[in-house]
């Protein structure tokens, strides 16, 4: 978080607002690609030029939607193929605005983004249960050294 002067604030929003429902996308950096839907703003902000703000047309497209095919692999391979390197990756707002973006028919759009969400839900909790699993397992193969070390259990030699 960092915060502006209300001066220098209305100089620099006097041309774009973020608004709820908007997709911003990492551009620049290791994060380059990540994306997420904007929620609701308690107050009034601007992101800074490391971040590309994507206003879906509402009546063509759904911020799900958006953010399903902006994460897809063949979307993130485009970002990172055209990003140039100087210090580190970047994308161009150029770039973003001259990719082709497949848009199915609304009701298709709420539908795929509707599976989306439920198998990342799904992923998520699969990765969850294995990170568990590696924990105990961690625990279990730190119990097993530790008895050996103190003689509890008898290794053979």
């Amino acid at each position: 978080d960092s915060m502006v002067s209300k001066i220098h604030f209305k100089e620099i929003s006097s041309k774009f607002l973020v608004s709820q429902g908007d997709v911003q996308l990492a551009i620049v950096g290791a994060t380059l690609g990540k994306a997420a839907i904007v929620g609701e703003l308690k107050e009034p902000i601007v992101t800074q030029r490391s971040v590309a703000t994507i206003r879906p047309n509402n009546s063509k497209m759904t911020a799900e939607f958006l953010l399903g095919f902006i994460r897809s692999q063949s979307f993130q391979r485009y970002l990172w193929d055209n990003a140039g390197y100087s210090a580190q990756p970047g994308v161009y707002l150029g770039t973003i605005q001259n990719a082709y973006f497949s848009r199915p028919p609304k009701e298709e759009q709420r539908k795929i983004a509707i599976y989306l969400k439920n198998t990342s839900k799904r992923f998520a909790k699969l990765f969850e249960l294995e990170n568990q699993q590696i924990q105990r397992l961690k625990e279990y193969r730190a119990s097993l050294i530790n008895a050996a070390v103190t003689g509890k259990i008898k290794v053979p030699s």
